[in-house]
């Protein structure tokens, strides 16, 4: 009988990665890992804003919006803050201006009216409706009546990717007082958006809010745009001492 030999099966090795070895598996790793880091920081970074922090948490960066208020940034985050208005010469152009109300506490509608609070569209609205409208920014004013520019628009913001959020009403106002002889409206008034400083002189329509300005960045790193469409312009004049 013909002895056969028998070989135990030595055990299954494990599978070597083909093509890279473990170590450079282990750096591409490594290097991915840096790379994420890097994005993380990067997308914190954020482009300052006055009083309208983005939120962190949609694609699309969010803020509070005093209603009736237009929100505007300063034009620049390394412009040097307007310098203060002096109040005479604001009495001398315009109407007195209380500069001892902190300026944070009343919006542009609170300025231009001198009621020195937040007043909402609807409040204003109904303040409108008891002025006078003008068919025509010809159209003379009483003698020193105060005459108003008000602007509204249809307001968003999106990312440099075209997202959007929904689109709302907002709006901004100017006034100044009419001649006291002849009622020439005024050629430059003072201008104050949200929270910032009274700023000015300058021409009504130059502080007419722009369509587009970046705000900042979101938690994904992409740039934010507030966006305004369908601007109307009106002009109402009312009596100095009307109030909101």
């Amino acid at each position: 009988m013909r002895r056969t030999n028998r070989t135990t099966p030595s055990p299954r090795q494990p599978a070597r990665p083909r093509g890279r070895s473990v170590r450079t598996w282990v750096s591409a790793l490594l290097a991915a890992a840096l790379i994420l880091i890097a994005v993380v920081r990067t997308s914190k970074a954020r482009v300052p804003r006055a009083d309208r922090p983005a939120n962190p948490d949609a694609p699309v960066a969010t803020a509070p919006v005093i209603a009736g208020g237009a929100e505007l940034p300063p034009p620049s985050t390394n412009a040097a803050p307007p310098a203060p208005v002096d109040p005479a010469a604001v009495a001398a152009l315009d109407r007195p201006f209380d500069p001892t109300v902190d300026v944070k506490s009343y919006n542009c509608i609170g300025f231009a009216l001198r009621s020195y609070d937040r007043v909402d569209r609807e409040r204003f609205h109904a303040f409108l409706a008891r002025a006078t409208e003008l068919k025509s920014p010809a159209d003379p004013c009483p003698p020193g009546w105060v005459r108003i520019w008000m602007w509204e628009y249809d307001v968003h913001r999106e990312t440099e990717h075209g997202q959007k959020q929904p689109a709302r009403i907002e709006g901004h106002v100017v006034a100044g007082r009419c001649d006291p002889v002849t009622g020439a409206p005024p050629a430059t008034v003072y201008c104050k958006y949200n929270r910032d400083p009274v700023i000015g002189p300058g021409a009504p329509e130059s502080f007419a809010p722009p369509a587009r300005e970046l705000v900042g960045t979101n938690s994904l790193g992409m740039r934010v745009y507030t966006v305004r469409e369908n601007f109307v312009l009106r002009h109402f004049v009312a009596p100095p001492d009307a109030r909101p």
